[in-house]
């Protein structure tokens, strides 16, 4: 499944993607919001989390209530 991972992509790669499925898109740019607005993630316009586990920890993933964020 391509949604389970993060994507590396350039400007003409994320403008392309905009292009043939905006709907990917918009999942994207609203995983990449709540990762740095909510959790503190810096992120380079490259990254594309295209799943709702980018991020996590293993230890983590069992407790909903506990999530990795950088104060």
């Amino acid at each position: 499944n391509l949604e389970d991972g993060i994507v590396l992509a350039d400007e003409e790669l994320r403008d392309r993607l905009r292009r043939l499925d905006p709907a990917l898109m918009q999942r994207v740019e609203r995983r990449r919001t709540y990762m740095t607005a909510v959790l503190g993630y810096r992120l380079d316009e490259s990254v594309l989390p295209l799943g709702n586990t980018s991020g996590w920890l293993a230890p983590y993933v069992t407790n909903l209530s506990l999530a990795v964020t950088n104060t």
